[in-house]
């Protein structure tokens, strides 16, 4: 489902039903942006990533400046992942809508570590799934997570980065976005 908000800026969501996936963007508040999108990567592109989709339970957006510090908007994802596979916690990438041109992978910084496991970044390719650039292949800035081998049960986890590009917040106020990502760990 792509979303087309006042400001022309586009903003993706995807659900994957297989596998319980839901990752959101949430809306640009700038009209500077009108000319580049934010996207993120269908569910057929998480699964096809060769990253352990993992299962989200929940994503919870956030756009008021009151609570939300980036100006591209916060998102919480609530997530459960394996033991011992990189998950991805979310991806994003920039584009021009207008000529499906891909723009940047951006970059993830400001990580908050985990306690019970690694994070790192990497790129994956996919597609949007609908929209001005749907079935148009694009590079994703992903950011995923790696929970050690854990006894216990019941362990949960956070992880917590910002997403940018480098055209924030020159010619892209709003290509800056937190995630939150809390993280319930299996056997």
């Amino acid at each position: 489902m792509s979303m087309r908000w006042s400001t022309g800026i586009i903003r993706t969501l995807t659900v994957g039903c297989a596998v319980g996936l839901l990752f959101v963007a949430p809306p640009a508040t700038r009209a500077q942006d009108a000319a580049i999108a934010v996207g993120v990567p269908d569910a057929v592109s998480i699964l096809n990533s060769g990253l352990d989709p993992g299962v989200v339970e929940e994503v919870t957006a956030e756009t008021d400046p009151a609570t939300c510090k980036d100006p591209g908007g916060c998102y919480t994802v609530k997530l459960a992942v394996k033991n011992k596979q990189q998950t991805i916690v979310a991806a994003e990438m920039e584009y021009y809508p207008s000529s499906c041109q891909e723009v940047s992978t951006g970059e993830w910084s400001g990580i908050k570590s985990p306690t019970h496991g690694n994070y790192g970044n990497t790129t994956i390719t996919g597609t949007l799934s609908n929209g001005d650039c749907a079935g148009i292949t694009f590079t994703f800035g992903a950011l995923y997570y790696t929970a050690d081998k854990v006894t216990e049960k019941k362990v949960k986890d956070e992880l917590k980065a910002s997403w940018k590009t480098k055209d924030y917040p020159s010619v892209c106020g709003t290509c800056k976005v937190e995630v939150t990502a809390h993280i319930k760990i299996a056997d």
